[in-house]
């Protein structure tokens, strides 16, 4: 009854989704605007950059290593290195498995970055060094990104610093010098399946107001955030661009790898067999 209620009083909406026993779902007016807010920052913020490098040179650069240092990307960690130093697109998504070697491959675009910095130093010596910056939802996955990329926080920490920014506020000079200090710089957002639909909102407002590149990474059947909404699964079903990691490494012999993929294909019955 009380459910009815706040139907009939539009508190709740239907909405064109329905869960795994196809009952419709409802949601607030509040979080259905704010999931299309969401939705339309991002198709907003396509082709706003250009790209870092050329895919050529991002590939001929890792097949020298492979060839001099023995060091092999999997088809996966070569398809994110790519979408983060290739994409023109100011939002994209890294979506890989458990133990795929995300952080090892974000170690290997900071390295690609480091390369061409020197290089373009070298011909111009006020270039603004290319740099990814870690983001994450708890402190220990702060800590993780800081030992790969140098520099990270928590996603609370620039979501109250830029708070003012995310609703709306801020002088145009001070728009502005904020902006300076991002020239060149890749947001990296880990552990992003543990962002709430509210913290997505602020997060993409204050990127939008600051022209800041976001790339959004993670696994979105691992953990969920504690609030509501599950903005990174549903912007996988969207026209963004997406890099896809599904070439599991923790695993070493067959049989726990085939279980691994079963689980992700919800196959439980393989998985007990």
């Amino acid at each position: 009854k009380t459910i009815d209620k706040l139907i009939n009083k539009k508190f709740l909406i239907k909405t064109d989704i329905s869960n795994a026993n196809h009952q419709i779902c409802y949601g607030t007016r509040q979080s259905l605007e704010q999931e299309k807010s969401i939705i339309s920052i991002c198709y907003e913020g396509k082709n706003k950059f250009n790209s870092i490098s050329g895919v050529k040179d991002i590939e001929h650069y890792f097949k020298l290593q492979e060839e001099e240092k023995n060091i092999k990307l999997t088809k996966g960690q070569l398809e994110a290195v790519r979408l983060i130093l290739n994409c023109k697109d100011q939002f994209s998504i890294i979506q890989g498995y458990a133990g795929v070697g995300k952080t090892f491959a974000i170690g290997k675009a900071r390295e690609y970055l480091d390369h061409i910095n020197q290089i373009n130093k070298e011909s111009n010596p006020d270039h603004v060094n290319y740099q990814i910056i870690g983001l994450a939802p708890s402190g220990s996955a702060a800590k993780e990104l800081e030992s790969v990329l140098g520099k990270a926080d928590t996603l609370q920490y620039l979501l109250r610093k830029y708070n003012g920014y995310a609703n709306g506020r801020g002088t145009i000079d001070g728009i502005e010098k904020e902006k300076s200090k991002f020239t060149n710089k890749i947001m990296l957002i880990d552990e992003s399946s543990m962002i709430s639909c509210d913290q997505m909102h602020g997060l993409l407002n204050i990127a939008k107001k600051l022209d800041l590149r976001l790339v959004f990474l993670g696994d979105k059947s691992q953990i969920l955030s504690v609030d509501a909404g599950l903005p990174f699964h549903s912007l996988q079903k969207e026209d963004l661009k997406i890099a896809k990691m599904t070439d599991i490494l923790r695993q070493n012999n067959p049989i726990s790898k085939a279980i691994a993929y079963s689980s992700y294909a919800k196959d439980f019955h393989s998985v007990f067999e």
